[in-house]
């Protein structure tokens, strides 16, 4: 692993860093660009990113964290894989991470997103319908990958799952799903053409997620932590599912609604295999 030690904020791999961080959306998958240049900071993403074979291209790291047996696995990871790893006092990685308490080791990592046609035998699918909120984001990326979950589709509107707070807050969960990236459109017309079911959920509506048997055929989609699922995805659900609430809450938040519905149908999923 070749080491070089940077001091200042105006070389170009660190404002190469800056520039990936204050502009995801430029760099990361989007829209038709299917492949970008992601941040992943911390050692659990980082160690996730690289056993699934991410290519690393840079590493910003601190001397402190170098010494750390702890961080001992994921340092001669890197060795392994040559990649370049930078040395930078405190003072800079502060500057030039996305977090209040940075953990010391920062890279750039070149990813692919999927396509609708890219998905084969599709399955149990979560979709993000305008989900804003990267902490949201992350959490259901996070939760699909803990229930077995192949396929999460973000549809344009959302906030983009390789959003560097989106990555963190997933744990690496990313790069252990296929993430697909849509139109709405192109995904309505998917939804038909394939004949998969579109699966919302709705507290007015009158049918209870544990009533509902799933066929492990669906697409299951959350939206907008405001106004809810979009008007266009709404027109096509074939079933539309609530959560019921017991206490006294007014509602529940997208991440914690995707959370319940996933394991539930999965459960049944499951139950139903077995039997």
């Amino acid at each position: 692993m070749s080491t070089k030690r940077l001091t200042s904020r105006q070389n170009r791999t660190i404002k190469h860093f800056i520039k990936v961080i204050e502009r995801p959306e430029k760099y990361a998958p989007h829209g038709d660009m299917l492949e970008g240049e992601i941040v992943v900071e911390g050692p659990r993403p980082l160690g996730m990113a690289l056993e699934r074979g991410a290519k690393v291209r840079s590493v910003l790291v601190t001397e402190d964290f170098l010494k750390d047996d702890r961080h001992k696995e994921i340092v001669e990871a890197l060795l392994q894989k040559e990649v370049s790893v930078n040395v930078v006092d405190r003072a800079l990685m502060k500057e030039v991470s996305d977090t209040k308490t940075p953990q010391g080791i920062i890279a750039l990592c070149r990813v692919r997103a999927y396509s609708l046609l890219d998905i084969k035998k599709p399955g149990f699918i979560v979709v993000s319908d305008g989900v804003h909120d990267p902490g949201n984001m992350g959490t259901m990326l996070r939760v699909s990958d803990a229930a077995g979950v192949r396929y999460f589709i973000a549809l344009k509107g959302s906030v983009s799952p390789y959003n560097p707070k989106a990555v963190r807050s997933s744990a690496g969960s990313l790069f252990n799903i296929n993430t697909v990236l849509s139109k709405r459109e192109d995904f309505i017309k998917w939804c038909e053409e394939q004949g998969i079911p579109i699966v919302i959920t709705d507290a007015d509506a009158k049918e209870s997620i544990y009533e509902f048997p799933p066929t492990g055929r669906e697409v299951f989609v959350f939206g907008n932590e405001t106004t809810g699922v979009s008007r266009e995805i709404r027109s096509h659900a074939s079933k539309v599912l609530k959560i019921p609430i017991y206490g006294k809450a007014e509602s529940l938040n997208v991440a914690t609604s995707a959370a319940i519905l996933i394991y539930e149908m999965v459960r049944k999923i499951k139950s139903n295999l077995s039997r």
